[in-house]
């Protein structure tokens, strides 16, 4: 079983998820899961890695799941949002970070040689949220701009 899944079915209040790409069908229905129990879930991901899995973003979005997506600010020049972490209960001495990195495909956990880190360590936990939260912030702001706008409006996830 890919251990993504496994923390996805340990969470109790909060999760923060960063990953370039998620095509894991498992994973999106885990998150779904986790939401209709009452857990807060926000995602962020890169746009430019969406097309594939656009129906799935829509679907969480539409179940009230908060997804904000990264748009290079340059389409000429190669930008990604290329994180690859989740921070659970990041507010209670339960809470942990997966990281390494995998994102979240069948390739990274099928195919590829990749590292994955665990760590209930508070100050890493704590980091890694503030991190997310500074990413979040930055990226919800960005997509006010007219151009983010109308992209996200185009491929419906706004």
């Amino acid at each position: 079983m890919n251990p993504s899944y496994i923390l996805l079915t340990l969470l109790k209040k909060s999760l923060d998820v960063a990953f370039m790409l998620i095509s894991i069908n498992k994973v999106y229905t885990a998150l779904l899961n986790a939401h209709r129990k009452g857990v807060k879930i926000r995602i962020l991901l890169n746009f430019d890695h969406c097309n594939s899995k656009l129906t799935e973003i829509r679907h969480l979005m539409s179940e009230g799941i908060a997804v904000l997506t990264y748009i290079s600010m340059n389409p000429g020049m190669s930008s990604i949002m290329h994180h690859k972490f989740m921070v659970k209960d990041y507010s209670d001495s339960d809470g942990f970070v997966f990281t390494g990195s995998l994102n979240l495909t069948k390739s990274a956990f099928l195919n590829n040689y990749e590292d994955i880190t665990f760590t209930f360590n508070e100050y890493v936990v704590k980091a890694f949220h503030n991190n997310f939260e500074e990413c979040w912030n930055y990226i919800q702001a960005d997509n006010e701009n007219l151009i983010n706008k109308t992209v996200l409006l185009d491929a419906n996830l706004a």
